[in-house]
């Protein structure tokens, strides 16, 4: 009698086991089909990504501005989640602070994601592939800075989306060489993530959603306007790892703007950079004195 039991309890503890892990492992969209994402994605107003386009008033003023960044040469992990998120983490590897509307922010660094083609898009042209360097925001730093209740509250990331094409006689790309695509896992190749941060150089910005399900309208976008090269090997790598897991591109179609702002920060110029305990601060040479003078009371 006992061990009928102690055997249909059993039975009974790996059924909800199996129940659970399915639950948690289950998939209920997939990149083809997102006319039916669920959670924000189709109802939202603030939808990622976005279509740059030529013919559009930017507002240029120094509404964010990246203020410094500092990282240590780490390790990473890549992973796929949920077979349908190609990722590499890079938890406690480092932070970058901006100053967003006269407020300083501080944000973490999470992961990057990998896509093929490019999410976002100028005036209807993709590039190859798109990286995107996402960061956590440091509520508790805002503390620090003397504010009581945060104006951008809403937006708790802060994702760098790096493009980059195909340029077929160029070397392979340095910054992306130690990416070992396809080898899921721990990795003892190290990267500088400094490098991934547009320093000293024009971007946009924008705010809006994450591109996977449930598109949570909580990002800063900063896209920056200068487009990295790969090899055609890098590309062949990342894209040899990511087909041979899904059979379509892990890409989101556009999305309208509906009436947001887009910002163009062509006086990203200022910047300090810690990288392996080693400071850099410079000015860029074609700021005049007023612009000079104008960047320096905005941090």
């Amino acid at each position: 009698m006992i061990t009928g039991l102690l055997l249909q309890t059993i039975i009974i503890f790996l059924f909800h086991l199996n129940l659970i892990k399915g639950t948690s492992d289950k998939v209920d969209w997939t990149w083809s089909k997102q006319e039916d994402w669920k959670g924000s994605c189709n109802t939202g107003k603030k939808q990622s990504p976005l279509d740059f386009p030529d013919n559009f008033n930017y507002d240029q003023s120094a509404y964010m501005t990246i203020n410094s960044a500092s990282f240590s040469k780490i390790s990473y992990k890549l992973s796929v989640y949920q077979n349908y998120l190609f990722q590499a983490e890079l938890k406690n590897s480092g932070s970058i602070t901006v100053v967003k509307n006269g407020v300083k922010y501080k944000y973490v660094a999470e992961n990057m994601s990998f896509h093929i083609d490019s999410e976002h898009s100028f005036n209807g042209k993709k590039s190859d592939i798109e990286i995107q360097f996402i960061h956590k925001k440091d509520v508790d730093f805002l503390t620090t800075q003397g504010v009581s209740e945060d104006p951008d509250k809403l937006n708790q990331y802060l994702i760098f989306a790096l493009r980059y094409n195909i340029d077929k006689v160029a070397k392979p790309n340095a910054d992306l060489e130690n990416f070992n695509f396809g080898t899921v896992g721990p990795t003892s190749a190290s990267i500088d993530l400094s490098k991934f941060i547009p320093i000293g150089k024009p971007f946009y910005h924008y705010e809006g959603s994450s591109t996977s399900p449930d598109c949570l309208e909580n990002v800063n976008w900063v896209v920056p306007q200068e487009v990295g090269t790969i090899s055609q090997t890098q590309y062949d790598a990342l894209n040899k790892w990511i087909s041979g897991v899904i059979q379509e591109k892990n890409v989101r179609a556009a999305k309208p703007l509906n009436g947001r702002k887009l910002y163009y920060q062509l006086n990203n110029i200022k910047e300090e950079v810690v990288v392996d305990e080693i400071v850099v601060s410079y000015y860029k040479s074609k700021l005049t004195k007023e612009e000079k003078e104008e960047y320096d009371v905005s941090i």
